[in-house]
């Protein structure tokens, strides 16, 4: 099998949170986005994704379609859904 070389500006996929860790204020990242495609029986966790942009973030659940909406600034735990759709 042969390899190919990387392409430094096609394969970076994301972006050190070394920064955001060590307290620098002007980091911004932009979007986050996590997908999480299978089935977890022993941590209940089931297929979908969430995407994050500042203070907000969107859950897709892929079993059901059903998605939450929550303002992370006034419920950093995701237990006020702004809006549920199925």
């Amino acid at each position: 099998m042969t390899s190919l070389p990387l392409l430094p500006k096609q394969h970076l996929d994301g972006l050190s949170l070394v920064p955001l860790l060590n307290g620098e204020s002007d980091f911004d990242r932009g979007p986050m986005i996590w997908i999480y495609p299978h089935y977890l029986p022993r941590h209940h966790a089931k297929p979908g994704s969430a995407i994050r942009i500042g203070d907000w973030k969107l859950i897709q659940y892929y079993e059901d379609g059903r998605q939450e909406f929550y303002n992370l600034k006034r419920d950093i735990g995701d237990r006020q859904p702004g809006q549920t759709h199925a």
